[in-house]
């Protein structure tokens, strides 16, 4: 979780004078300042209501300002309504995030409209999705007001209004959650993920994402336990000394004794992100609702048999040249590591590139630099796969024996899997459909280091751009993989993308660019959507992950064979290298 810092929380001094005062309470800010609060509650800003004669664009301006005040289910914000309109108002309906109240336009339109402007950054919608806007992007809203006793008060909203947040106030606010399902045969949990306000209502929101049916990237390649028609019975998740009380309607009884260790297992986890629930109690028409086999309710997924799998860590890979070397890239120095009984590596021809390791460290492949040849290593002895396509994509290894690659084969772009149990030289290329694929290219495709998830990067040639999704992989019942589900696209502002790289089953990171007057530079993007830059790295050709500590845990080799860690927000050159591999990534 991000800690806050001294100067966030210098910021939210400011922001409380100059929100009492009835002064402007922001100041234009960058997307991206991870200046978000930890995960208790946020800092609280009292707002003013509105004061007595007011005009007609102070009570919108003002409205909007106090939209930031979530305590007691938006009072503030609500006075500046009429009370028929206060009623129906849904802030949560979709949130935008824009650059600050000193930025908005505001136009009165005689004689009882106020239009208001400003540059916009995101959106969330109602299920909590974060969607980054470009760089250019605008929005504007048209309020109609009315007098109630002598009063102007707002009457009437633009068609689904919920929120306008600034992103200093959004950071401070809300804070990306997972709503997890589950993978049927390894068990583990698959987080999807949500920006979710902070603060009192948290638990009840990640209850209510979680009753949602599976989302339509992760269908058919996860599950979840709830029943079709099960919901809250209760409008709230209510706590008392730690202990959450979810209360669900009859049909949560559907559940089989399966489903029954799933649905627990999902809410355990995910409602272990609030602060404020340290055990959880699941009713049904007042009654507990038991799992067959257990005297207790479950305290953590474990006790339903679920949980999320750690793979196994391997040394990374260091290659200068031909060379190969076994560090340990958790370090910043990269120091040399030399394990009992591991393979001995091969040596490497310059033409290969791409390299890629399994999980377990005892398989190689790479490309050839005219991405027309794959090739293997299992410890020393190489294999050439027999040529199936051209345009081949860096190979990717997944931890349920399978080697992934894009390319292109018969006028269009595929995607293959080979079987890594099979011995190298009966092992053949099965193509996996995309039926979803139309005319874009695959360009790199790398699968978690889970295996129900790919982060996939396409272009399309209608606009000459690329496009990040988040895809997962749909397999027949002895687990063979036969197709990918519609993706869903993240970091929707990047236009050019070079090499993506998964950082944790929350988060990928990228080199890309999001304007073309940029030059290359890594991003992390976390699956929920938002876009957060780094500090640029001068001649980035590759970027890895350790898959430990976030962001810190990333390597990136330049075109000068420089191998290049991160420290806090810089990148320590370490030194010379071609390439760093680490295994499954």
């Amino acid at each position: 979780m991000r800690r806050r810092t001294l100067l966030a929380a210098v910021l939210a001094l400011l922001m409380t004078l100059t929100a009492c005062a009835g002064l402007p309470s922001e100041s234009e800010v960058k997307p991206g300042l991870a200046l978000g609060p930890g995960p208790g509650e946020p800092f609280r800003i009292d707002y003013d209501g509105p004061r007595a004669g007011a005009s007609q664009n102070d009570i919108v301006r003002g409205f909007l300002r106090a939209g930031a005040g979530f305590e007691n289910d938006h009072e503030v914000a609500r006075q500046f309504l009429t009370a028929r309109l206060a009623e129906k108002w849904v802030p949560e309906r979709k949130v935008v995030v824009h650059t600050g109240e000193t930025n908005f336009t505001v136009k009165h339109q005689p004689p009882d409209h106020v239009t208001v402007g400003v540059k916009a950054v995101a959106t969330v919608n109602s299920q909590g999705y974060y969607t980054d806007l470009s760089a250019s992007a605008h929005r504007s809203a048209r309020f109609t007001l009315q007098k109630v006793e002598g009063q102007w008060r707002i009457s009437a909203l633009p068609k689904g209004f919920g929120l306008w947040v600034s992103a200093l106030d959004f950071e401070r606010l809300y804070q990306a959650f997972g709503v997890n399902y589950i993978d049927p045969k390894t068990r583990a949990m698959v987080p999807d993920v949500r920006w979710f306000p902070t603060g009192p209502g948290l638990a009840t929101s990640l209850a209510r994402a979680q009753l949602e049916p599976v989302p339509a990237y992760l269908r058919g390649a996860v599950e979840t336990g709830v029943p079709s028609g099960a919901s809250m019975a209760v409008d709230a998740v209510a706590i008392e000394d730690g202990t959450a009380t979810l209360d669900l309607n009859a049909r949560a009884r559907d559940a089989d004794v399966e489903h029954r260790k799933m649905m627990w297992a999902q809410f355990l986890t995910t409602l272990d992100q609030s602060p404020s629930v340290r055990r959880l109690t699941i009713r049904v028409d007042d009654a507990p609702l038991e799992v067959q086999g257990l005297s207790h309710s479950p305290t953590d997924p474990s006790d339903v048999g679920y949980g999320l799998t750690a793979p196994v860590d391997q040394p990374a890979l260091l290659r200068s040249g031909t060379e190969l070397t076994r560090v340990d890239a958790t370090r910043i120095d990269l120091p040399p590591v030399h394990p009992k009984s591991a393979p001995e590596l091969p040596q490497v021809p310059i033409g290969w590139i791409g390299l890629a390791a399994s999980p377990s460290g005892d398989q190689l492949a790479a490309i050839g630099g005219d991405h027309k040849d794959l090739g293997r290593w299992e410890g020393e002895t190489f294999h050439m796969v027999p040529r199936f396509a051209t345009d081949l994509t860096e190979p990717s290894f997944g931890s349920q024996n399978g080697l992934w690659v894009a390319g292109q084969a018969g006028g269009r772009s595929r995607l293959w899997v080979i079987n890594t149990i099979t011995t190298m030289a009966d092992a053949l290329p099965e193509e996996v459909a995309v039926p979803w694929l139309g005319d874009r290219q695959i360009i790199d495709f790398r699968m978690s280091r889970t295996d129900q998830r790919a982060v996939i990067v396409l272009h399309d040639p209608k606009t000459d751009r690329d496009q990040v999704a988040i895809t997962a992989v749909k397999r027949d019942r002895h687990g063979n993989p036969v197709g990918l589900t519609p993706p869903k696209r993240i970091g929707s502002t990047l236009i050019s993308v070079t090499d993506v790289v998964w950082v944790s089953d929350r988060s990928v990171a990228v080199l890309g660019r999001t304007s073309t007057r940029e030059r290359i530079r890594p991003f992390v993007i976390d699956i929920g959507g938002q876009l957060t830059p780094l500090n640029p790295v001068e001649g980035a050709r590759s970027i890895t992950a350790t898959g430990q500590g976030g962001s810190q845990g990333l390597l990136v080799v330049t075109d000068r064979d420089k191998v290049l860690t991160r420290a806090g927000a810089s990148w320590p050159e370490y030194g010379p290298g071609t390439d760093i591999v680490v295994p499954g990534s």
